[in-house]
């Protein structure tokens, strides 16, 4: 299968070729899939222009944020083209109870195939989450510097951070924690602590930079 990308960052990706503009994408691709964060730039990229460079009997697959589609007009555009399809695991106006009554008229469609938005919930996937966590920190444990091997947005990241510790409920536990921190170069800025687990435990947040 060819894969082909667009994104503004010009970010290079093994075995993906790279097109110069989002119309080229949209004109040559069958399947289109959205990546992209919720901001100003991105809510309502997906429109009736949007959706009119695509081809008629193409796929749209949103799992990034329900803002960045303006559903009327794929609705719109649904009944327009009989061999049009959309899946997503995100729309507008979601409820945020676990159960209730509620319906969408995206869900309702004939050609649009929904999820839950846990796509990264599943069994694999998790226990692939803890071993990079794991990764990570026995990296930094040997060498003092965080590994970037898949910190896709290192460039852009801001340089306050939050770092948050659970740990066993000690006399001690606070200074050794703070010791480290600034054992390794980090200004703090302030912190919180908060009792768990019966006050046999807490969780320390410690903004920095």
């Amino acid at each position: 299968m060819k894969v082909i990308t667009f994104n503004r960052s010009n970010k290079t990706i093994e075995g993906v070729e790279a097109v110069s503009s989002l119309d080229d994408l949209l004109s040559q691709s069958d399947i289109v899939s959205i990546h992209v964060p919720n901001n100003k730039d991105t809510k309502g990229m997906v429109n009736s222009d949007f959706l009119s460079k695509m081809k008629p009997n193409g796929v749209l697959v949103n799992t990034a944020r329900g803002a960045a589609v303006v559903e009327e007009d794929l609705l719109a555009h649904l009944e327009t083209f009989d061999n049009f399809w959309f899946g997503t695991d995100v729309l507008q106006g979601e409820p945020s109870a676990k159960e209730c009554d509620w319906e969408h008229p995206l869900g309702m469609h004939p050609r649009v195939y929904g999820t839950h938005h846990i796509g990264a919930s599943t069994k694999q996937a998790e226990n692939e989450i803890g071993e990079e966590a794991v990764r990570i920190c026995e990296v930094f444990a040997a060498s003092g510097s965080v590994d970037n091997e898949n910190w896709v947005n290192r460039e852009t990241a801001s340089s306050k951070q939050t770092l948050v510790v659970k740990a066993k409920r000690t006399p001690e536990v606070y200074g050794e924690v703070f010791s480290l921190v600034a054992a390794n170069g980090w200004t703090i800025g302030e912190s919180e602590a908060l009792l768990c687990e019966g006050g046999a435990a807490l969780i320390l947040k410690i903004h920095g930079e």
